[in-house]
């Protein structure tokens, strides 16, 4: 039936030439999704190894100096009001560099919570600071 098909609507040679489309087309969107799930899985693990093998005293020995940096003394006194988990988010993600998700997975909490602390502590310094 399928060869009867082929032959009254289309010639054996437009038929292959069709499906041989179909085979690259389909080829190309499995190695487009594929490349995307790998690249998804690098960017996973270069930031799991960022976060794996830093020890929290390091991060905090190296985030010490920035309350000293600061050089505004109203700024300065602002930041001393926070409490140490409040500035320590602060250090990291403002000094540091460091991402929300990043410094969730240094210091083991969630993503939200970090942002949660970096939210209140920001509406405490605008406070302070203003």
């Amino acid at each position: 039936m399928i060869k009867e098909k082929i032959q009254s609507d289309i010639s054996w040679e437009e038929w292959l030439i069709d499906e041989d489309r179909k085979i690259a087309n389909s080829d190309r969107r499995y190695r487009y999704h594929n490349r995307s799930y790998d690249a998804m899985g690098e960017k996973l693990v270069s930031q799991e190894s960022i976060t794996k093998y830093i020890p929290i005293e390091e991060i905090i020995s190296e985030t010490s100096g920035f309350l000293e940096s600061i050089t505004q003394l109203h700024l300065h006194n602002a930041i001393k009001k926070l409490n140490s988990k409040q500035r320590l988010i602060i250090e990291m993600v403002f000094w540091q560099g460091y991402t929300q998700q990043e410094t969730a997975k240094i210091l083991h909490c969630s993503q939200a919570n970090v942002s949660k602390v970096l939210k209140r502590a920001i509406t405490q310094l605008i406070k302070e600071y203003i």
